[in-house]
């Protein structure tokens, strides 16, 4: 199923965000790709009065995971938020 899309992390991230949109069930809110100051995160959502941010990252070589660790750092920062998650999938 996920060789149907050209941009490889965007399968990741609609089959993450399925997956989630069951889990708060109307409860709570997913946002992909939201804006954040010069950057777009991956996810946010929002669920029990909570702000979670997400960035989704393809495991290309060794720098993947720091480049994606330095995204959501600057968007925790855009969002002054203390947490967030970064997650790397490999193809």
């Amino acid at each position: 199923w996920m060789e149907r899309f050209d941009y490889k992390e965007a399968g990741h991230g609609l089959l993450l965000m399925a997956f989630l949109q069951r889990v708060i069930n109307g409860g709570g809110r997913i946002d992909r790709e939201m804006a954040v100051g010069r950057g777009r995160t991956d996810l946010t959502i929002e669920f029990a009065g909570e702000t979670f941010v997400l960035e989704l990252k393809l495991k290309r070589d060794s720098y993947s995971k720091e480049d994606g660790l330095d995204q959501i750092s600057r968007y925790l920062d855009t969002l002054g938020m203390k947490k967030g998650d970064c997650q790397l999938f490999c193809v």
